[in-house]
């Protein structure tokens, strides 16, 4: 019998640009930003050699999108005192090329005390020998949302300051 090959060739979202031409579609490099989430891609198989080639459409198959990581964890100020600032910060990376937004979160023993990147430590907030995290989120404009990072500052005891007493001439 005769003997046909398969011939294959994927389409990015109905743009007739192709992708590849093999049974799986690999994205390279150069397609980082090119492709996004919600994309279609769509692969025609045609059987080569027959007088009069079948082709068949596959249903488009859409980009699913990557949640973004960090490309540098949590670092927070190890060591705090009281009416100082602390503050944390990590870098987060989208691998679909998106610009992820990230979220910070202070708590000391489960309760919230601020979302901002700094913190003021306070009498009010804060006791020496408290451990206070900070929890790093990231998110990317298709919905992505990272797995947590976190860092923690321990809040230190303040030396007491001893008064000095100075004794003058009366007069």
């Amino acid at each position: 019998g005769d003997v046909h090959a398969l011939s294959y060739a994927w389409t990015l979202d109905g743009s007739g640009h192709s992708t590849g031409d093999a049974g799986t579609l690999s994205l390279p490099d150069a397609w980082e930003g090119s492709a996004m989430p919600g994309d279609s891609f769509t692969c025609t198989l045609s059987l080569d050699g027959m007088a009069s080639p079948e082709a068949m459409e596959s249903a488009p198959l859409e980009l699913d999108n990557r949640a973004p990581v960090f490309s540098s964890e949590a670092e927070a100020t190890a060591e705090i005192y009281v009416d100082q600032t602390a503050s944390c910060s990590a870098v987060a990376e989208d691998p679909d090329g998106g610009e992820p937004g990230v979220t910070y979160e202070w708590t000391n023993d489960g309760a919230s005390l601020g979302t901002e990147a700094t913190l003021l430590v306070t009498a009010d907030n804060s006791d020496p020998g408290d451990v206070l995290t900070c929890t790093v989120t990231a998110a990317d404009p298709h919905g992505g949302v990272s797995d947590p990072s976190t860092a923690e500052s321990v809040v230190q005891n303040t030396s007491p300051v001893t008064p000095v007493a100075s004794v003058g001439p009366e007069g």
